[in-house]
């Protein structure tokens, strides 16, 4: 495996060393790294040419060439830059201006399409969210498929500064991350993709070949895939040269907002929600499991993700959202689990729509904000930066799920908690005896995520659920 590791700026401090880290669980065989604007480019000038005349003819090849062509040749594109004023820092941002013509809505490369990437930010005391986002879309841009993120708020300014438990989660974050990349190698096949540019009306790359087929992005049978599905122009459609694809991206409009999501695997569908701040890569390592068995529709919720966000949050909108998202793709009777958040939603969902889905599995949902014990609802209210949080406000004033509302639930339902989870075990046999048809799984010594995160404990949770050995 050969990793390629950009630094947006050539001092090795708080993020350099995150990215070293990194390194040591992938033991990659070969690595290649860029300092810059040691190694880059200086400011694009705006001269158009990469676009009509092709990249060879950039007055700043030479700089830049040699960064492509180890991206290409790798199976790991690592970005990694500070939060320079809350964002990207300059040099890495010069070399995102000079690749502006491999994007899908301009002359991407299929090659692409074959790699994983990892976004890693830091920064003393602000939040990281823009700065890894802005190079999690540079990424998505060029049709990298798989985008991790590890982002730390230090309070500190060198690596040995970190108190334990800040250095701990550093050691989780870049394990996990590894241990996802090394589990998914060789998920994505290598494929030619070529599309019109709408800056120059096709005049900077050919037409696609003939007789190719399109990309096909499940559930819904549609015959092509909109650039919009991958962050492009809307309106556009791209013809790829594809004989299999085993995970598509897209964006669907449904309720006002739009909805990221991720399909991998084949079979049955299987849709996973995830949880209150968080987005569907918490279940990459259950993914790599249950795509085996199950075609698996990842959604970001809203406000999370790459979903769009909204002023205000609410259950009943997020479970309309994911009722019109399985309509919008025609998913046929798809087993439902979600997980804290997503299992509410999951009980809203089930509950108002009779016949929907095939099978419903909740973990660590709560039917009121009263069941969640008293330290973790304490720390919520507290916390002057949780409590702001629109997000954090819903989960402490909803929801307010009733007995009527869970004895309409009429699939075979699989009701899971951990021992230690965030919410009351009274809570999780109130759901579970609420409903006609359920089982109650009590997982012993697992705390409120552990076992999501574990990937193999969840995943043998669904199949025990749909009667997979």
């Amino acid at each position: 495996m050969k990793v390629t590791v950009i630094y947006g700026q050539s001092h090795k401090g708080m993020t350099w060393s995150i990215s070293q880290l990194l390194l040591e669980y992938l033991d990659p065989d070969e690595v290649e790294e860029f300092m810059l604007p040691r190694d880059g480019p200086p400011s694009c000038i705006g001269c158009n040419i990469c676009f009509f005349e092709g990249e060879e003819r950039c007055p700043h090849k030479d700089r830049v060439s040699s960064i492509v062509a180890s991206m290409l040749a790798s199976d790991v594109i690592v970005l990694a830059s500070p939060n320079y004023v809350d964002g990207m820092t300059g040099a890495m941002k010069d070399l995102m201006d000079h690749l502006a013509y491999t994007w899908m809505s301009h002359r991407p490369n299929g090659e692409m399409f074959t790699k994983t990437a990892v976004v890693i930010a830091s920064s003393a005391g602000a939040g990281n969210g823009h700065v890894l986002g802005s190079m999690e879309k540079q990424l998505r841009s060029w049709m990298v498929p798989k985008v991790h993120r590890i982002g730390l708020i230090s309070h500190a300014y060198g690596i040995d500064d970190l108190t334990d438990k800040k250095a701990r989660k550093v050691d989780r974050m870049c394990s996990r991350v590894a241990g996802s990349i090394l589990s998914h190698r060789g998920r994505f096949h290598s494929q030619s993709v070529r599309g019109s540019c709408s800056t120059c009306s096709g005049a900077c790359s050919p037409a696609p070949p003939r007789g190719t087929r399109r990309i096909p992005h499940g559930g819904g049978g549609t015959d092509g895939l909109k650039v919009s599905d991958l962050g492009g122009i809307p309106g556009k459609t791209v013809k790829a040269s594809i004989p299999v694809i085993t995970a598509v991206k897209m964006r669907v409009h449904v309720n006002g907002v739009e909805i990221n999501v991720e399909i991998e695997g084949s079979g049955p569908p299987l849709i996973l929600l995830h949880g209150n701040g968080e987005d569907h890569s918490i279940f990459d390592r259950a993914v790599f499991h249950l795509s085996k068995h199950f075609t698996v529709y990842l959604p970001d919720s809203r406000g999370h993700g790459m979903s769009s966000p909204v002023d205000e949050y609410h259950y009943d909108d997020m479970a309309e959202d994911m009722y019109r998202l399985i309509r919008e793709l025609r998913i046929d009777t798809p087993v439902f689990c979600g997980y804290s958040d997503g299992g509410i939603i999951g009980l809203l969902l089930a509950s108002r729509h009779p016949g929907l889905l095939s099978k419903l599995i909740v973990c660590g949902a709560n039917t009121d904000p009263s069941m969640l014990k008293g330290l973790f609802m304490f720390r919520c209210r507290h916390s002057k930066r949780l409590s702001s949080d629109p997000k954090i406000r819903m989960m402490l004033e909803e929801p307010h799920i009733t007995a009527e509302d869970l004895s309409k639930i009429d699939v075979p339902t699989t009701v899971v908690a951990g021992s230690r989870d965030a919410g009351k075990l009274e809570d999780t046999e109130f759901i579970a005896s609420s409903i006609g048809k359920s089982e109650m799984v009590i997982l012993k010594g697992e705390t409120h995520g552990s076992y999501i995160e574990d990937g193999g404990k969840l995943a043998r949770i669904v199949m025990d659920a749909c009667g997979i050995e």
